[in-house]
């Protein structure tokens, strides 16, 4: 028999890849008599599920971030120095640091995301969301190929398929004022709500602090409107601001970002196909389906359940808290190097006019984007 020690961030109930790998392979172990410990991060200091489990749980809670801060290296430098056979998927940053006073060798887990996330925060901004941008251009700077990668690879590339030099005139580069008229709300969409009409504002907790170390002075704020089918969530950051407006059919979405360091402004906007026999494309938004879980929890007087929204996700996880009718109070998102989570600070079931759900007036003006 041997003294084994996992260490995970995540850890069932919380639901993810690290938290389902680490616990299986625990009563792997376990079965095997060998003496398994498992030291992970937990919203609580104990479980009761803990108690049914042939091995022994070390939960460390973040429910206080300075309490957590002190109280995660402190456990790991006490399990680690009673064990010889360490094997660790997540906090392996608190780990390098208590290991240089411990001094033990262990087995570290490295799945590509590690050192992608890693090296992407270093030499973008802060953001998760910031891409990779690659372009190939000629020495008369043709543009011949361009690349987007983020956090999952490569989202998007275009390649040139065949090139003129010629002089070319104003009006075949001024793009048409057509693509700013929306007519999507005066559509009939056979798409059924997947949740009541309402409305919720949410702020967020994450790990995450600036380049000086500081955190922001504002809580981040998201505001979220259904009306039907439509859906808009609008995130304040400071002096950034995200909007995104899209239909339950992934048909129709729009998206406005403003004060991003590698961009100004931008505006996206995908429309329905205008076949509608065409079979609807692969959306990485359908890769994805949500699995409930065991877990509830109570937001502002509601019970909601415990979703995993991205099931079979390895070293990184989002779960998110549904009320009955389908209204969102909690959302947690969780990797390597990141912990933010969601709380519903306000929410009202309304009914919420069509209007309330479409872009502001001003970001489908010709002249916001300079076009007349």
């Amino acid at each position: 028999m041997a003294k084994v020690l996992l260490v995970t961030d995540i850890f069932p109930p919380q639901i993810g890849g690290p938290a389902t790998f680490i616990d299986r392979l625990a009563h792997s172990l376990a079965t095997r008599d060998h003496d398994v410990t498992v030291v992970c991060s937990s919203p609580q200091g104990r479980d009761a599920t803990d108690e049914a489990r042939p091995f022994t749980v070390r939960r460390v809670s973040f429910a206080s971030r300075e309490r957590y801060e002190v109280m995660v290296r402190l456990r790991l430098a006490l399990e680690m120095s009673r064990h010889r056979l360490i094997f660790v998927n997540g906090l392996e940053r608190y780990v390098a640091q208590v290991n240089q006073i411990v001094r033990r060798p262990f087995v570290l887990k490295i799945v590509g995301d590690t050192v992608w996330e890693t090296a992407r925060s270093k030499a973008d901004s802060p953001a998760r969301d910031s891409f990779t941008n690659l372009s190939c251009f000629t020495d008369d700077g043709i543009e011949l190929w361009s690349r987007r990668s983020g956090a999952q690879g490569i989202s998007w590339s275009a390649e040139a398929i065949r090139i003129e030099r010629r002089p070319v005139a104003a009006e075949e580069v001024r793009l048409p004022h057509a693509l700013l008229a929306l007519n999507w709300w005066d559509r009939s969409v056979s798409a059924s709500a997947t949740a009541a009409d309402h409305e919720t504002i949410m702020e967020l907790s994450d790990s995450r602090a600036r380049p000086d170390g500081s955190k922001p002075a504002s809580p981040t704020v998201r505001t979220t409107r259904r009306a039907g089918p439509w859906l808009i969530k609008e995130v304040i950051a400071g002096t950034q601001r995200r909007i995104e407006i899209f239909h339950d059919s992934i048909r129709m979405r729009l998206t406005y970002e403003r004060g991003r360091r590698d961009v100004e402004e931008e505006l996206t906007i995908a429309r329905p196909d205008p076949d509608p026999t065409k079979p609807e494309p692969a959306s990485p938004i359908n890769t994805f389906q949500p699995v409930p879980g065991d877990r509830y929890d109570t937001v502002l007087g509601e019970r909601c359940r415990w979703f995993d929204m991205t099931p079979g996700m390895q070293d990184a996880s989002t779960s998110a808290c549904f009320t009955d009718d389908g209204i969102m109070l909690k959302e947690d998102h969780r990797s390597r190097i990141y912990r933010g989570t969601w709380t519903a600070t306000r929410f009202i079931r309304r009914p919420v006019a069509i209007d309330e759900v479409k872009p502001p007036a001003e970001l489908l003006q010709p002249r916001t984007w300079g076009l007349d």
